[in-house]
């Protein structure tokens, strides 16, 4: 699996990210990665996604989180946590064309968001099976 980079382009300034009052928000965000991927057809986009701190188990696929319409990874900001103090190996991942990454101005259609997911999992989770679980749009993804 490949190694995510620093932080994406399209964070909150560190003036917006004193402004919130919620605990989770602000931690989920010190936890935002980054990572280029190269879509066939597509060109290269930014994913942004955080992960719990769980190491993969043979065996056990690891969970992806898809958020919903006009969302972000920190839509799971108390999910996240708790799968992680469950032993869960789990990514909350930005859709392409929401959350934190770039997609540089490219496609974002339904079928660039496949080519998206499918990217991610082979780039970071070692092309192992995953289990999805989607909300609203996320879960028009999982299904399609």
């Amino acid at each position: 699996a490949a190694t995510a980079t620093a932080r994406p382009k399209f964070m909150p300034s560190p003036q917006a990210v004193a402004e919130l009052t919620e605990s989770a928000t602000k931690d989920m965000l010190d936890r935002v990665e980054a990572m280029p991927l190269d879509l066939p057809s597509y060109g290269i986009v930014e994913a942004s996604f955080v992960r719990t701190g769980v190491a993969p188990s043979e065996g056990t696929p690891p969970v992806v989180l898809l958020h919903g319409f006009d969302s972000s990874c920190l839509e799971f900001r108390r999910t996240l946590p708790k799968l992680e103090a469950l032993g869960v190996e789990a990514y909350a991942l930005d859709l392409l064309g929401w959350g934190f990454g770039d997609t540089g101005g490219g496609d974002v259609s339904v079928e660039a968001k496949r080519a998206a997911l499918l990217e991610f999992r082979r780039q970071v989770l070692g092309d192992r099976q995953m289990t999805l679980l989607g909300v609203s749009l996320g879960a028009a993804v999982v299904i399609d």
